[in-house]
Formats: C-alpha cells, sequence, structure tokens
C-alpha cells in the first residue's frame, strides 16, 4: 500500500455527531412548540423519523403531526428547521482537533459530503472546520455524489495526491467505503453503531483510530 498522503472525511454521522446534534434540535422545537409533556418520547421519534437524514423532512412532519397533534402548520416546521437545525452542530470524538493533529503531522485532509450546499456549508461553518482541512467538496456543487468514484478523484487531485495515498471514512458502506474503495482509496467504515455486524470491511468506533495508519 502506498504511503498515506491524505484522509478525507465524510461530514454527517462521521465528523458531526448528526444523532446528538438533531436531539439536540429536537429538544429546541419541543421548546419553541410548548409541548406540555411527552418530551423526550417525541426526541426519540423525531430521531427514528429523521433516520440519519434520508427522510423528507415533509414526511417527518406528517408523522409527527398524526402522533402529536403538532400546534404548526408544515410550512413553519420547515421553516424552523431550516434555521435553526444546524446552529449548535457538534463533533465525533473531538474530530475538530484531530483534524488540527493531522495537519500537525503533515497529513493533507478534507471533506467529501453528500447533500444541499447551504446546509452542508452551514454545518462546516459552525463545526469550526473550514480552516482545518484542506478541501471540501459538496454534491451539489460540483455536480457528482458518493459513490461516484469521480467525487473522490476530484479531492484527490485538488490536494494533488494519488488516489492510493487517500484514506477515506465515513458512516455509511456503500456511499463512503465501496465507493471510495471503488475509486482506488482505503476505505474505513465508521461504525459507532454497529449498524455493519456482518460486513467484513474494515471498520473503526473512534476516529482517533485513524492515527494508527500515519
Amino acid at each position: 500500500m502506498s504511503q498515506i498522503k491524505a484522509i478525507l472525511f465524510d461530514l454527517d454521522g462521521t465528523l458531526f455527531n448528526r444523532q446528538q446534534s438533531i436531539a439536540a434540535y429536537a429538544q429546541q422545537l419541543v421548546l419553541d412548540l410548548q409541548m406540555k409533556e411527552n418530551h423526550a418520547h417525541f426526541v426519540d421519534t423525531f430521531l427514528k423519523l429523521d433516520n440519519h437524514g434520508y427522510a423528507n423532512k415533509a414526511e417527518v412532519y406528517g408523522a409527527l403531526q398524526k402522533q402529536f397533534d403538532l400546534l404548526c402548520t408544515e410550512t413553519w416546521f420547515l421553516r424552523h428547521w431550516e434555521e435553526h437545525a444546524w446552529l449548535h452542530p457538534q463533533c465525533h470524538d473531538h474530530a475538530d482537533t484531530l483534524l488540527v493533529e493531522l495537519r500537525n503531522k503533515g497529513i493533507k485532509t478534507g471533506i467529501i459530503t453528500n447533500g444541499i450546499t447551504a446546509f452542508q456549508r452551514t454545518k462546516i461553518k459552525n463545526l469550526h472546520l473550514e480552516d482545518r482541512v484542506d478541501v471540501i467538496l459538496i454534491s451539489e456543487e460540483i455536480g457528482y455524489q458518493k459513490p461516484d468514484p469521480t467525487i473522490f478523484s476530484l479531492a484527490a487531485n485538488t490536494l494533488g495526491v494519488l488516489n492510493s495515498e487517500c484514506i477515506f471514512i465515513g458512516d455509511h458502506l456503500e456511499h463512503d467505503v465501496l465507493g471510495s474503495t471503488a475509486a482506488g482509496m482505503k476505505g474505513i467504515l465508521y461504525d459507532t453503531y454497529n449498524s455493519y455486524p456482518k460486513e467484513s470491511v474494515q471498520k473503526m468506533k473512534n476516529l482517533r483510530e485513524v492515527l494508527h495508519f500515519v
């Protein structure tokens, strides 16, 4: 295997602790809706319906409205989501300091994420990651999305390294691990919730484990 010169990360569920951040948002929503009971149940239900970000938010609203009889319209809910969901995001495993540590070791770093540019940029800004990585690629901005190998190759080219000199870490088997592997990188599954117990790919439960490769 080539010497590792760059380590690239997925955003949602990898650098960005989506579950913890969405739980905090749901608690804020409870307060703003002035709900008087079932707070914990509402937060748990919201997390399940969100499905790690893959659920349509209008459908999430519909399910919550049916179960909790929310005193708000769909328009209000969607606007509240857009304005408040990413105000206080949190990192996994002190990822922000890990990025600084990797840079100090001479390792180039980057983020490759699928999603809407405005949302992803807000998360990255509020996580204070903009100045801690060397490249940021967002699918909406560049016209390619994971698992297309093109997006991984673009990151490597931007960094001036070979694909084989890169590690990519993400929490989605197909999008992150299989996609980056197809591009010639070493893909590692960040599986904190043991979501893929039967998969034989290389895994890690703590992002700091990546330091073993450098």
